[in-house]
């Protein structure tokens, strides 16, 4: 089994999307999904709910960390 650890698959449009769950499931590559910050945390959700080998992770991006000054608690609930 082959391990990608940091992919943005939330930033693929539609066509690409498809097309890389289909190689993450034909070559069995667990697939490390993150977010960067709380609208992608919803479209990653969805996407590894497609496949069993995508894991969706979720945080911050150090870049942008300042525009979300809040407790983790309102993070969770704006994502939802």
């Amino acid at each position: 089994m082959l391990i990608d650890a940091h992919t943005h698959l939330d930033q693929y449009d539609d066509a690409t999307l498809d097309a890389a769950l289909d190689e993450i499931a034909v070559h069995r590559i667990l697939t490390v999904a993150v977010s960067m910050d709380p609208p992608s945390y919803a479209r990653t959700q969805d996407i590894a709910a497609r496949s069993p080998l995508v894991l969706p992770c979720f945080g911050i991006h150090p870049c942008i960390h300042s525009a979300f000054r809040c407790s983790p608690r309102r993070l969770r609930l704006s994502a939802s």
